[in-house]
C-alpha cells in the first residue's frame, strides 16, 4: 500500500484517504504556525501557542482521521479507520474535551467500516457518515450521537457499491450528506442523501454525464446548501470540477471553471450566501496544481494558491473551513522529493499563503480542517514512517 498523497490518480481520493498496509495509533502534535497574513492579526496572537496530547490507543495496527467536527470550547471528534491484522478495517471515533482525547464506542455493522466525514448541531446531535461491506456489496452508513452514545441510522444505498465522502448539519432536521455509487459497476454517480428529522431519504440532483462523484458538501442555511466533486462528461474521459446547489426546491448544477486537462474539487466552506470557498486540484495528466474556488454570490472564479512542490510533483487541496470573508484554511498534502507533506494554507481576505505544518515521519498529509471560530481551529490526518505504521495526525489551537 502506499503513504498517504503518493497516488496520482485523483478520480479516487476517498479511497486514497484509506490507504495503508498498518495504520498506527493516533498521535497529536504540538505545532506552531506563523505567518497568518496582515489581515488576521487578532488570530495570529491567539494562535501562538498550539498544544496536543497523546490519544488513547487500543492496541490495534493502525488509526487514521479522515474527518473532524469543532465546536465551541475546545470540544472536537475526529472520525476515520483503525485498520487490525486480525479484523481489517472499523470505524474509530474520537473525542476531545478539556480533560484530553478518549475514544468512544460507535457500531461497525460491516466486515469492513470506514467513517469520512463528520459534522456537528450541538454536543448532542452529531452526525459521522462513511460506509460499510456486506455480502451484498458496500452499503452507505450513517451513525448518530444524541449526547450519550453512537447510533447507526437507516440510510439508503442507491446501487452496489454506495459511500458518502461528507455530512453538513444545518439543523436538527435539515442535514446533508454527499458520495457516490456505482449503480452500473461502471461508472460512479453521485449520491444525495437529505435527514428531515425523522428518516434519511435520496434526493435526486441534476444529469451529470457519463461519471460523477461528490467528496463535500456544507451549507450558508436552510434553502441555500452546496456540493462538490468531479464529473466527466464522456465514459473515460477526464474528471472536471463539479459544484451543485440546492436552492430549497431542487440540486442544480453552476457553471465552475476546470483548468488544466483534468481538475476536483475534494472540499466546500461556507460562512454566507455571498461568501464559500471549494478546494481540491487542476492536472494536466502527470503533476497537479492546488485549485481554489470563490463564490461571491454571483459566480464562482479561482484564486492563486501556493504550489511548494518539487518541480513535476503534486500539489492537492482536501477540505477548508472558513470562518469569515476574511479568515480560512484549508489543508491538503504536496511532495518534496519522493515524500508527502502536510500543506496548510491560510486565506486573509486578500491572498493564499503557505503556513507552516507539523511533518512528523516520512510522509504527511493532512485531510480535514474544521473551526467553530477564528480561535479554535484544528486539522487531521495521517503521517507514515518506513520502519512503523501509519498514525493519526491532529494539530490544533484553541
Amino acid at each position: 500500500m502506499k503513504p498517504p498523497g503518493s497516488d496520482t490518480d485523483h478520480r479516487d481520493r476517498a479511497r486514497l484517504r484509506r490507504r495503508g498496509a498498518a495504520l498506527a495509533a493516533p498521535l497529536v502534535l504540538a505545532c506552531a504556525l506563523t505567518g497568518f497574513g496582515p489581515a488576521a492579526g487578532a488570530q495570529a496572537a491567539s494562535c501562538q501557542n498550539w498544544t496536543g496530547v497523546q490519544p488513547p490507543s487500543n492496541g490495534t495496527d493502525a488509526v487514521q482521521f479522515l474527518g473532524v467536527a469543532v465546536l465551541p470550547g475546545c470540544d472536537v471528534w475526529a472520525v476515520g479507520d483503525d485498520f487490525t491484522a486480525h479484523n481489517g478495517d472499523i470505524g474509530v471515533i474520537e473525542h476531545w474535551t478539556a480533560s484530553g482525547w478518549s475514544q468512544v464506542p460507535s457500531p461497525n455493522p460491516g466486515a469492513a467500516t470506514f467513517l469520512t466525514g463528520v459534522h456537528a448541531v450541538s454536543t448532542a446531535d452529531i452526525w459521522a457518515v462513511g460506509d460499510y461491506t456486506t455480502g451484498n456489496g458496500q452499503k452507505t452508513l450513517t451513525l448518530h450521537w444524541n449526547g450519550k452514545t453512537w447510533k447507526q441510522v437507516t440510510s439508503p444505498s442507491a446501487g452496489r457499491l454506495d459511500e458518502l465522502n461528507g455530512v453538513h448539519a444545518v439543523s436538527a432536521h435539515d442535514v446533508w450528506a454527499v458520495g457516490d455509487d456505482f449503480s452500473d459497476a461502471q461508472h460512479k454517480k453521485a449520491l444525495i442523501l437529505h435527514w428531515n428529522g425523522s428518516s434519511w431519504r435520496r434526493v435526486a440532483g441534476p444529469r451529470l454525464g457519463a461519471s460523477s462523484e461528490l467528496f463535500g458538501v456544507s451549507a450558508a442555511g436552510h434553502g441555500d446548501a452546496w456540493a462538490v466533486g468531479d464529473g466527466a462528461s464522456t465514459p473515460g474521459g477526464p474528471p472536471q470540477t463539479l459544484i451543485l446547489h440546492w436552492n430549497g426546491t431542487a440540486w442544480q448544477r453552476v457553471s465552475s471553471p476546470h483548468p488544466r486537462m483534468s481538475s476536483g474539487l475534494d472540499g466546500i466552506g461556507v460562512s454566507s450566501a455571498s461568501n464559500a470557498w471549494a478546494v481540491g486540484f487542476s492536472s494536466d495528466g502527470t503533476t497537479s496544481r492546488t485549485l481554489a474556488l470563490h463564490w461571491n454570490g454571483r459566480r464562482w472564479a479561482p484564486a492563486a494558491t501556493p504550489n511548494p512542490a518539487s518541480p513535476g510533483a503534486n500539489n492537492d487541496l482536501l477540505q477548508v473551513a472558513v470562518i469569515s470573508a476574511s479568515d480560512a484554511w484549508a489543508v491538503g498534502s504536496y511532495f518534496s522529493g519522493h515524500m508527502a507533506k502536510t500543506l496548510a494554507v491560510h486565506w486573509n481576505g486578500t491572498a493564499w499563503t503557505q503556513v507552516p505544518s507539523p511533518n512528523p515521519n516520512i510522509d504527511n498529509q493532512l485531510f480535514a480542517v474544521a473551526a467553530s471560530s477564528a480561535r479554535n481551529i484544528w486539522a487531521v490526518g495521517a503521517d507514515f514512517a518506513d520502519t512503523g505504521p501509519f498514525q493519526a495526525l491532529a494539530v490544533h489551537c484553541c
